[in-house]
């Protein structure tokens, strides 16, 4: 024999004048099947329907059949998803759903659906839709509405792809070129660049020109983001390493510049000069009454030079740096020891 069971106020029948729930059935029918039908209670949603053989020795496994009311969530949909600003006619469809006698879908707010097929509507996307938005998607039949299928569209276009351009640059450098492919439906880009850094001409097309020499970190950030005319996209970004202490070949080295940093310090400074060739300097620390508390002699490289100076020992007040080169006007700092 068989049992069988469904969900509760079901009513199962063999065919043959038995009812229950569950029905235990020993009958096939005329096609040699074992058969029953299955009466569902008002508002039924979801459940299963359930049956195990027996004989004299005892029961078999039971095996399940999933069973709902309403028609299952329709699969994904497929449409155009970025740069949907002020678009029209545009198509979004699923494949049909077993069971479904509609479909009901909805649309973010500033987007209108023109034309509803049942599995595909056409859109229009108006001014007022300047950001994103879901367009959703029910499977319904007389017992009701699936869950929504849903797809996120932008009034945006694309996130621009890599930004190309050097990684490592001099501070030297003037005229870094940097760019990215362009983006589909982009009128316009916004370039930022940061660490000191400056842009040479324009910055709002797919490419730029980056000017280091003004910059004051070792590490510079730049980004850009697409715009069309309801919106900017996300941003990309490339990290650039500036090396604050060397230089490009054809650069003419100005021997006006020193300096020292940290300043203030708390012992530890690092003075920066530049030099045109190899020469001799000597470099001082000399406190407010002129007492010297570090001195060196030694010769310049040609290019960037860097000394560190550990000047702990040295008590807390101000200071002067002074360095005078052959042929050359002696240049002073004031720093301050805390």
């Amino acid at each position: 024999s068989y049992t069988w069971s469904a969900p509760a106020g079901s009513t199962i029948s063999d065919g043959l004048g038995h009812t229950g729930n569950p029905l235990i059935f020993n009958g096939i029918n005329s096609q040699n099947e074992y058969e029953v039908f299955v009466t569902l209670p008002a508002g039924f949603i979801s459940g299963s329907i359930s049956v195990f053989a027996s004989n004299a020795c005892g029961n078999g496994p039971s095996i399940s059949l999933a069973i709902q009311s309403k028609a299952n969530t329709p699969g994904a949909i497929t449409g155009t998803t970025m740069n949907l600003c002020q678009k029209t006619g545009l198509t979004y469809s699923i494949s049909a759903v077993a069971g479904a006698t509609s479909y009901s879908w909805t649309v973010p707010s500033g987007a209108y659906i023109t034309y509803n097929y049942g599995t595909s509507i056409k859109v229009n996307f108006g001014s007022s839709f300047v950001s994103s938005g879901s367009i959703t998607v029910k499977a319904v039949n007389s017992c009701g509405s699936s869950a929504a299928s849903s797809l996120t569209v932008y009034a945006a276009t694309a996130q621009p792809g890599n930004i190309s351009g050097a990684l490592q640059v001099c501070k030297s450098v003037a005229n870094g070129g940097y760019n990215v492919a362009a983006v589909t439906g982009a009128t316009s880009y916004t370039w930022t660049v940061s660490g000191g850094a400056s842009f040479v001409g324009l910055s709002s097309g797919p490419s730029v020109t980056v000017k280091f020499t003004s910059a004051t970190s070792s590490t510079v950030n730049l980004t850009v983001k697409a715009n069309n005319a309801c919106a900017y996209s996300a941003s990309s970004s490339l990290a650039i390493a500036v090396n604050l202490f060397c230089r490009d070949g054809d650069e003419v080295v100005t021997e006006d510049r020193l300096e020292a940093y940290p300043n203030p310090t708390s012992g530890l400074l690092t003075v920066s000069f530049n030099s045109s060739e190899n020469k001799k300097y000597e470099m001082k620390v000399v406190d407010i009454i002129g007492n010297t508390v570090f001195s060196e002699n030694s010769i310049s490289l040609e290019g960037e030079n860097r000394k560190d100076l550990n000047l702990t020992k040295v008590a807390n007040g101000f200071y002067f740096l002074v360095l005078t080169r052959e042929g050359l006007e002696t240049k002073t700092i004031r720093i301050t020891r805390y």
